[in-house]
């Protein structure tokens, strides 16, 4: 099984609409990032998704800590948000 270019949702961590372009993120994203720089990793992050280039390399229990800090409640609405909000139109 090849791990490389793998990628990871985090429609959870992502803030709806165009919150993220703007400042504003929920507070555990902020934390997931702060917990890659306090290892020295190298974030790569979409909007809604991490992008990974080695699988051994990921920090399993801070994925795990931040899917454990997202009620299921708060995970829908911020996925509910998401998608009602305004598409851009693609160039």
């Amino acid at each position: 099984m090849s791990t490389r270019g793998a990628t990871v949702t985090a429609q959870g961590l992502s803030a709806p609409g165009r919150g993220r372009q703007m400042g504003t993120s929920p507070p555990e994203l902020v934390w997931f990032e702060q917990q890659y720089a306090d290892r020295g990793l190298r974030l790569d992050m979409g909007k809604s998704f991490v992008r990974l280039k080695r699988l051994d390399e990921v920090p399993l229990d801070v994925v795990g800590e931040v899917i454990a800090k997202i009620p299921p409640a708060t995970y829908i609405e911020r996925y509910e948000a998401a998608r009602q909000a305004p598409r851009r139109p693609r160039s």
